[in-house]
């Protein structure tokens, strides 16, 4: 699936089990982007995985990767980024979902960041994104 980020860039996105870490639904590498297909239908990891690409552009390529990897601060934007805008491709908003997702944000990406400042500055992303 070609998708078009900023309208005329191109992001491959693969459904595939392969080159996905253990435990993820989605990854970004660029312009590639690696799903399960399982999870072939679920427009927001499909977003979320997009906004990363266009981190990845806008950071032009290698500046993103290497504030990604070496910037827990830049780190914990660009993922507050992605949930938030994952969490306004679902039907209905869910408190449940946002708490996993926090919970994803505080646990997964080396962070070291507590549970209850992810949640809420989810929240403040989430409504930032959704007043736009």
């Amino acid at each position: 699936m070609i998708s078009r980020v900023y309208g005329i860039l191109p992001v491959w996105t693969i459904f595939t089990e392969k080159f996905l870490p253990q435990g993820r639904a989605g990854q970004c590498y660029g312009i590639f982007n690696v799903i399960k297909p399982a999870s072939r239908g679920d427009k927001g990891i499909i977003e979320h995985e997009l906004v990363h690409s266009r981190q990845w552009y806008r950071g032009l390529g290698v500046f993103h990767w290497l504030r990604y990897k070496y910037s827990w601060a830049y780190r914990y934007r660009a993922e507050l980024q992605a949930y938030a805008v994952q969490l306004t491709h679902y039907d209905e908003f869910s408190v449940s979902r946002m708490m996993l997702f926090a919970k994803y944000i505080s646990e997964t990406y080396d962070l070291r960041i507590k549970y209850d400042l992810a949640f809420s500055d989810l929240m403040i992303e989430y409504e930032r994104i959704s007043d736009d």
